[in-house]
């Protein structure tokens, strides 16, 4: 729950508020840039779910959907930077060793049955983050057996990354 007026502070009694460090910071493709996070213990979501960054010292935030599966003290986000607002800023400046607030996890963009024969996931962007880290999810951890279609649109070929990746996957 967040209120009209963009005030988190209901939502940080029901959901984690707590530290996290950049371990890994790599440009992609265009402005898109991998951005990983480690907490000092597990960090549990579901895939599909999404934090919320502290950008700056007067307490805004952006929600940033998580691009990796559930399991473990780490976290992938992707990021797209060309926008240039504060959320941009802050990521553009952010470093290797550098901690963040987030409060998380957030939402229920969720898979809640994995029992069809098949799902079909359709993103433009950065879009894809929360996809990625459903379809890991189901292919490594849950063995999901069914087929699997991603559907991805970036607006000029040479933006594509995570070809090989999904092609894996």
């Amino acid at each position: 729950y967040v209120a009209s007026n963009g005030d988190w502070r209901g939502i940080e009694m029901s959901v984690g508020k707590m530290k996290a460090r950049l371990v890994e910071k790599k440009r992609l493709e265009s402005g898109f840039w991998w951005f990983d996070l480690e907490f000092e213990k597990e960090f549990e979501f579901e895939a599909g779910q999404y934090i919320s960054v502290k950008v700056n010292e007067k307490g805004d935030r952006r929600a940033y959907s998580i691009a990796t599966a559930p399991g473990g003290k780490r976290v992938g986000l992707l990021v797209d930077l060309s926008p240039g607002g504060i959320g941009s800023q802050f990521f553009e400046k952010l470093e290797v060793g550098e901690t963040v607030e987030i409060l998380g996890p957030l939402g229920r963009f969720v898979i809640e049955d994995q029992a069809s024969l098949g799902l079909l996931f359709v993103a433009t962007g950065s879009g894809v983050a929360p996809l990625r880290s459903m379809i890991e999810d189901l292919l490594k951890n849950k063995r999901f057996a069914g087929e699997v279609k991603l559907v991805w649109g970036l607006r000029f070929e040479k933006d594509v990354f995570w070809m090989k990746e999904f092609e894996e996957l």
